[in-house]
């Protein structure tokens, strides 16, 4: 069922682009936000209580149904695999944005890749010169491909295994989320504001703990293998707090450029100064993240090499699918 519901997913994703706007989206976005004001009342008890009530119902829901529709039938509970999948991945979207944004780099248009990368990142439009689009569009879609593609897709296994159907991919997608939109309330002048936002960073870093060590080593495997595995170690070796976010997503980033042939330590300590003058807001614009040190420059063809190591990992986990699905046919 896992195999025929991704593959139907990914086919619905192509032909039918899902919209940002999507009306299970802006349910989503209204109870974060109803959770953060009402009921953030300034204990860490009420901050839990916030991010439970904004995380966490989606994916009862999701159990819910697959146990109900399970008891009618199997073409139902694939109908909701396919839907969950179809709401949750976002490999289209990636594709998307870095083929438009190598396109325009290629032509030479500056003005239209930082236009695209600021729309990609929901920022404000800067004049960020060639190369720092190259690492910021590196950086923001391996990041994206780790949350929006095998993220989800290992949790959705997990929770599957556990026969719990397709909510792994709600609890992440929405963990992801509610952590994302509440970073936007905590103000670097006050890192006080709220017991929530902190809440919900340490549930998302406990939630992405073990999907992004999966995604870091299926990079590691499609790829350049041996400087994976050594821009690991650096990594796990040069932070200090391996159980923090910053070190998760470093620690992707940097077995990411490992398996492009890419030897440096993505999690260095050097501010990023364009992410600060463009007011980024997010969990993905920690400004230790994905700063190559001096003798580790992006180029424009590490672009591509991107796109064609995160389609290899997709094939990967499909052949990964693949197998367990015609086991259990087997047995």
């Amino acid at each position: 069922m896992a195999l025929f519901a991704l593959i139907c997913a990914l086919l619905l994703a192509q032909f039918y682009p899902l919209p940002a706007a999507n009306p299970a989206w802006q349910a989503q976005q209204r109870l974060t936000d109803w959770a953060l004001d009402y009921l953030d009342a300034g204990k860490p008890a009420h901050g839990w209580a916030s991010w439970a009530l904004a995380a966490l119902p989606l994916t009862l829901l999701t159990i819910a149904l697959h146990f109900l529709l399970r008891f009618i039938g199997w073409l139902p509970a694939l109908l909701l695999h396919v839907l969950v999948l179809y709401l949750s991945l976002g490999l289209q979207q990636f594709s998307r944005n870095m083929l438009a944004i190598n396109n325009a780099l290629d032509a030479g248009d500056l003005t239209r890749a930082n236009t695209l990368l600021a729309q990609w990142q929901n920022t404000s439009n800067t004049r960020l010169p060639r190369q720092e689009i190259i690492r910021q569009a590196l950086k923001h879609g391996t990041l994206n491909a780790h949350r929006h593609v095998f993220g989800v897709l290992i949790a959705f296994a997990l929770f599957a295994i556990l026969g719990l159907g397709p909510a792994g991919a709600v609890l992440y997608r929405c963990s992801e989320y509610v952590a994302r939109c509440w970073q936007q309330h905590c103000s670097a002048a006050d890192p006080s504001t709220g017991h929530a936002p902190r809440a919900a960073t340490k549930a998302w870093s406990c939630i992405d703990w073990l999907p992004a060590r999966i995604s870091a080593f299926s990079f590691a495997v499609v790829g350049n293998f041996e400087q994976a595995i050594e821009n690991w170690r650096q990594t796990d070796e040069a932070t200090p707090s391996p159980e923090q976010q910053s070190h998760t997503d470093a620690l992707v980033l940097a077995v990411a450029a490992g398996a492009m042939d890419q030897y440096g330590h993505f999690g260095n300590q050097a501010a990023d100064t364009n992410n600060a003058q463009a007011s980024h807001a997010g969990i993905d614009d920690d400004p230790t993240l994905f700063d190559p040190p001096p003798t580790l420059s992006p180029h424009a063809q590490h672009l591509p090499a991107l796109m064609r190591l995160v389609w290899r990992a997709v094939l990967l986990w499909g052949g990964l699918i693949a197998l367990v699905t015609i086991t259990n046919w087997v047995s």
